[in-house]
């Protein structure tokens, strides 16, 4: 009798476990552990790429993007140099889980056959949220890319977290009055 009591106990306890883990009626089950969310790999870009002021036409630009596993797509430049990337979101449980640990990596790069690819853009975000801030889709609203630039590495303040900032590694210039140069590397 009393193994049957504890049986119906464990039973019981496996059952509301299993309920509140799965749930689709609550908020988010336990923790919200599986839970999808829209997750922002990307705004929309929009860019020109030129050398000394003169555009580059039919240059294939890259955007790679990683976050826990790697997306890609790709860009012609136009005649007079422009090229252009959508916005890029997925759905994920990855930002609803407490531990989880990866960051968000941004990647625009000029493809270059039989050598290393040639870095416009690369940026690390670590901070939830900060790949959805106005800075970064104001940046990205007017990139000007000239090969000729040297890479320089700029501490962009975010609007999610405002005492944190994340950096980037371009030769891109862009308008936005609160982004300070951190430090200067040659290409």
């Amino acid at each position: 009798m009393y193994l049957l009591t504890i049986k119906k106990f464990i039973l019981y306890v496996l059952s509301v476990t299993l309920l509140l883990c799965f749930s689709s009626q609550g908020h988010t089950g336990v923790f919200g552990f599986f839970n999808k969310q829209d997750f922002l790999l990307s705004p929309s870009i929009q860019g020109r790429l030129v050398r000394e002021g003169k555009p580059i036409a039919g240059e294939t630009i890259s955007r790679r993007l990683f976050y826990g596993k790697e997306y890609i797509d790709k860009a012609v430049t136009d005649s007079a140099g422009y090229f252009s990337f959508p916005r890029w979101s997925i759905s994920t449980s990855k930002p609803s889980r407490m531990f989880d640990g990866d960051s968000l990596s941004q990647h625009i790069y000029i493809e270059q056959p039989d050598s290393e690819e040639f870095i416009l853009w690369t940026a690390q975000f670590f901070f939830f949220g900060d790949q959805n801030s106005p800075q970064l889709a104001s940046i990205f609203s007017d990139l000007h890319c000239d090969i000729n630039a040297t890479l320089t590495t700029y501490d962009i303040p975010t609007a999610v977290n405002p005492d944190k900032e994340f950096v980037a590694y371009t030769l891109c210039e862009f308008n936005f009055p609160t982004v300070t140069e951190a430090t200067t590397k040659e290409n």
